[in-house]
């Protein structure tokens, strides 16, 4: 994974912060610890796993698995 900084078009930064879990992908941002930090969520593939990778700008803080999709009831994420 890797974070893009951005000022308009021009690329300022691309850190990378780490390697994502086999099945996952990104699937939304927002301040998901309510502390003022956008965070990462992801959701697996196959078993519709959700993953929250708590943020401090490009650093991880923490990675937390967070619940799963009922993908059988014809759930679906909105983040």
């Amino acid at each position: 994974m890797a974070v893009w900084g951005m000022k308009g078009t021009q690329v300022t930064a691309n850190p990378q912060i780490g390697v994502m879990d086999p099945g996952f992908h990104f699937a939304g941002k927002g301040d998901y610890k309510g502390d003022g930090k956008t965070d990462l969520l992801f959701e697996n593939d196959a078993t519709h796993e959700l993953s929250v990778r708590d943020m401090n700008g490009t650093q991880v803080e923490a990675k937390t698995q967070i619940g799963t999709i009922n993908a059988a009831a014809d759930w679906h994420l909105v983040s």
